[in-house]
């Protein structure tokens, strides 16, 4: 995984929260008295992931001050100035790089140690793939939102963890 690039995905407006994101883009936001974006970064540096991409269009100015403030040069920001979308925006990091795949994840999953042995399985045998993969978690290891609408749920047993 130490040569696998990551894409951290925090370019979007944040509009379902929208109370809360008025003036601090999604993964600025605190759970649990920690940054997403930060939670979400260690936690993949604790797996051996050191190429670490981020997109951020809105409010990109606070996404920036906050990873300079708090990774030094270990995280490369791509700033969109006109928003690229889920799919622009991956198809855009491989223009930052020379790999051609790359792990792909939402910045407003909150991981916990708990998920370590599930997201590092997952990822073990990155050479096999050839198009894509989607990380599912058992019912018991989602925390947060147990709604059955929108982007965070695949059936009754599983949630998407949008990898």
């Amino acid at each position: 995984m130490k040569n696998l690039p990551i894409l951290i995905l925090c370019a979007g407006f944040g509009k379902r929260m929208l109370d809360l994101t008025t003036n601090i883009p999604k993964p600025l936001l605190k759970i649990r008295n920690r940054i997403l974006l930060g939670n979400t970064i260690n936690f993949f540096n604790d797996i051996g992931f050191s190429n670490i991409f981020i997109n951020a269009h809105y409010l990109h100015s606070k996404i920036e001050k906050y990873i300079i403030n708090n990774f030094n040069n270990s995280v490369n920001l791509i700033y969109e100035p006109s928003i690229l979308g889920t799919g622009g925006g991956i198809k855009n990091v491989f223009n930052y790089t020379k790999n051609n795949k790359i792990c792909v994840v939402n910045s407003d999953i909150f991981f916990l140690k708990d998920n370590k042995k599930d997201l590092i399985k997952f990822l073990k045998d990155t050479d096999s793939i050839t198009h894509g993969k989607i990380l599912l978690s058992e019912d018991k290891n989602f925390y947060g939102l147990k709604n059955m609408n929108g982007d965070t749920s695949c059936d009754r047993q599983r949630k998407l963890l949008a990898l």
